[in-house]
């Protein structure tokens, strides 16, 4: 968990919301699907609970993201994942204020489109 000591308060964010920001910037990047769950149809059906592709581990203000995901046939591995740690980093430091340290990426799956 994630804490800030604020003006009127300390605001706590659970690693649970870490890991919610995390699963939607992988449904923004095309070619990259989580691997415990293909994200289809209704987003916030499929993206409550579930969060078995990823790992956060925070440690003062930093975070680290562990994700495991499937690229999509055809796709550039490198050029995908690269695109992905980006996307995922941005989010987190954007919507939390805090550090993104790392994110490894484990890619497990080749997927083929229908």
């Amino acid at each position: 968990m994630l804490y800030k000591e604020l003006e009127h308060g300390v605001v706590y964010i659970f690693d649970e919301v870490i890991k919610l920001i995390t699963k939607v910037a992988i449904t923004e990047v095309e070619g990259v699907e989580c691997s415990s769950s293909i994200v289809k149809g209704n987003i916030l059906h499929s993206l409550k609970g579930n969060y078995g592709s990823i790992k956060v581990t925070t440690e003062s203000e930093e975070v680290i993201v562990d994700v495991t995901v499937g690229v999509i046939y055809g796709n550039n591995i490198p050029q995908v994942i690269n695109k992905l740690q980006h996307v995922i980093k941005t989010h987190i430091e954007l919507f939390t204020g805090f550090q993104v340290q790392e994110i490894n990426v484990f890619v497990n799956q080749l997927l083929f489109q229908d």
